[in-house]
């Protein structure tokens, strides 16, 4: 699949607030000295009612992911979160288009970027429509509809895999808070993310080859069971796969299933 989630931990290492805190201030300095990565931006109507738009400050999206708000730092809902603090929900297109857009000029880069952010939407409004409920009441059995604000959300489009290779994606950053429609918020029930992934992934891989076609006149190849740029060379897709390559090596040497996604 090309969507993949990670849980946002309150507390403790790893995928915790302060690991995206710290990368989104160090991406923030690097890229405005000339390299890094793009700061990452507030989107939907959750955060416009915040007061938050535009570009992401560190200080900002920690105190949202520790349920705060940003402006007076009230509590956003009357009860912390103990555990989670959200999610990242990360959209990957196939190497190919990565490649295409490595390999592009400005003009065309930018259409894959456009490309690469509708689709993204595409994705995450479906999971808006389908996953986004609010958990009230004693042990959250009272479920509210959270979509008329959406998700607490802010996207990271980055360029380069942890290896350096060419890899456009975008980070869905999603806190742990819902509104409900008469006021009341709280967390969401995070099982229906992950319920609704796979839909997410195909109406996002659709959306994209869709917007890539219409603006590029993209056409497409079936290859290892998922569609491909025609065009781009598979053997420089494996070439700029280092990471891929190395979670194969250490799936073969556990004797795990390499087409398993929950193995690899």
């Amino acid at each position: 699949m090309a969507v993949s989630i990670g849980k946002i931990a309150v507390g403790g290492t790893g995928a915790s607030v302060d690991y995206y805190v710290n990368q989104v201030a160090s991406d923030r300095h690097d890229y405005y000295a000339g390299h890094g990565e793009a700061p990452g931006t507030w989107r939907g109507g959750f955060a416009s009612s915040l007061g938050l738009s535009g570009e992401v400050a560190a200080e900002a999206m920690r105190a949202v992911l520790d349920g705060a708000d940003p402006a007076t730092g009230e509590r956003l809902k009357p009860q912390a979160n103990r555990a989670v603090a959200g999610w990242d929900v990360t959209f990957s297109p196939p190497k190919s288009i990565s490649a295409l857009w490595a390999l592009a000029p400005e003009d065309v880069r930018q259409q894959v970027r456009e490309a690469q952010a509708a689709a993204v939407d595409a994705g995450l409004r479906y999971l808006t429509d389908e996953a986004c409920v609010a958990r009230l009441g004693r042990d959250g059995v009272d479920r509210q509809d959270g979509s008329q604000l959406g998700f607490l959300r802010c996207d990271f489009t980055h360029r380069c895999s942890r290896e350096g290779d060419p890899q456009l994606h975008t980070h869905g950053v999603i806190a742990n808070i819902l509104q409900a429609p008469d006021g009341r918020r709280a967390a969401l029930d995070g099982g229906l993310i992950y319920q609704h992934a796979k839909a997410s992934d195909g109406i996002y891989q659709s959306a994209l080859r869709a917007e890539l076609t219409a603006r590029l006149g993209v056409e497409w190849t079936r290859r290892d069971e998922q569609w491909e740029v025609d065009g781009i060379p598979p053997g420089l897709c494996r070439e700029w796969s280092k990471r891929r390559s190395q979670i194969e090596e250490a799936l073969a040497a556990r004797g795990l299933d390499a087409a398993s996604g929950r193995a690899a």
